[in-house]
């Protein structure tokens, strides 16, 4: 596919000819001129700006303990891409789960305790009626049976505190990630929430490539994501000749006053792990798509007073002069936005000897010349 891309560091600049186009041959009689010749053609072309962008993981965290304890094993190697709910690392449970079963133990005391009390007070209201039972001593049991409801409650928090405990014995991964170097090994005696972080884990599946672009693309952008996300392409400088390819999934809040860009994200799949985060890359932001392109090889325009200009060739074999309006230009090929129609033919080598009206000997790139007999 054709691509305009246009650099956000670097602007084009067409640089205007001191001498405008040569005059005209004063000897009609003149042998043609040989020319290479191109035809215009048209296509469909993506209107790319071009940056230079960094990956970075869509998310990074440190892993800690949550529990103090002795460090236990780990179950995975340094540099390792671990899934998420993966074990990673395990602490010693024995002190969690021995607290764990002294809360239940005391829950079912308190929850026996409960059941006497709650018998005992039914006998004083009982008794109560015929007078045998203050009713200093019912409030008594009904507070008593309260009391120890209120224990019984403390005793399920407590298991419950206790079986969290127990669970953040084992460390597992919060999503897919590569793991980094280890910092804290097995042995070790830890404490909750305290650094160093046993492991940094970055997610790089997928993975962000942050860029900024002109706030002079701004309006395209926002018109055209508002339909759909655009499509990025992102290359790696002096890599592998190949594309990846994702789409814009964040755009900042507001332009930077210092530089004038807008910072924007683009998330791409990354299965094949060929982006690390860190990583300088080229970046095609795809903004719009201009159809019907008139498309020329670039070195068939050259430059005048007036503007730029092409040698057309006319159906007698001679050349014209014509004005023309020239759009981006990359890949070798530039765009005639107003001047050239599809189909026409124009001079893009042997340009230095030809006039306007000069007859030619015409081939296309690649054609053998005639041999005159």
């Amino acid at each position: 596919m054709y691509k305009i891309r246009r650099s956000t560091h670097v602007a084009w600049i067409w640089i205007a000819s001191a001498c405008a186009p040569p005059a005209a041959p004063t000897n009609a009689a003149a042998p043609p001129v040989p020319v290479v010749i191109a035809v215009a053609r048209t296509a469909n072309v993506p209107v790319e700006v071009e940056a230079i962008g960094r990956a970075q993981t869509k998310s990074s965290v440190a892993v800690i303990s949550q529990v103090s304890g002795r460090l236990q094993s780990a179950h995975f190697t340094e540099g390792q891409f671990v899934k998420k709910d993966e074990l990673l690392f395990d602490i010693d449970p024995r002190p969690f789960d021995a607290e764990l079963r002294l809360a239940r133990a005391d829950l079912a005391k308190d929850e026996a305790k409960v059941r006497q009390m709650d018998a005992e007070l039914k006998r004083y209201e009982s008794a109560s009626k015929g007078g045998a039972v203050t009713a200093e001593r019912v409030d008594q049991a009904r507070a008593d049976v309260e009391v120890t409801k209120a224990a019984a409650e403390a005793d399920r928090a407590r298991i419950e505190s206790a079986e969290i405990n127990l669970k953040y014995c084992e460390i597992r991964a919060p999503f897919d990630a590569r793991a980094g170097a280890m910092q804290v090994f097995p042995g070790a005696i830890v404490k909750a929430n305290e650094t160093p972080a046993f492991v940094m884990l970055n997610q790089i599946k997928p993975i962000d490539v942050a860029f900024s672009v002109s706030e002079t693309w701004l309006p395209d952008i926002i018109k055209n994501n508002a339909a759909a996300p655009l499509r990025v392409i992102v290359s790696i400088p002096d890599g592998p000749k190949r594309s990846l390819e994702g789409a814009l999934a964040f755009m900042d809040n507001s332009v930077d006053a210092v530089t004038g860009t807008v910072r924007l994200k683009a998330t791409f799949p990354n299965e094949d792990s060929a982006l690390w985060p860190g990583q300088f890359v080229n970046v095609y932001l795809q903004i719009s798509e201009r159809k019907d392109a008139v498309l020329i090889p670039t070195e068939a325009v050259q430059a005048g007073q007036a503007g730029s200009f092409l040698f057309v060739v006319q159906s007698d074999e001679t050349v014209e002069v014509r004005p023309v309006q020239t759009g981006l230009a990359t890949g070798g090929e530039s765009i005639i936005i107003k001047g050239l129609a599809k189909g026409e033919r124009v001079v893009r080598d042997g340009l230095q000897r030809l006039v306007p009206g000069a007859r030619v000997a015409a081939r296309e790139r690649g054609a053998a010349p005639e041999v005159k007999q």
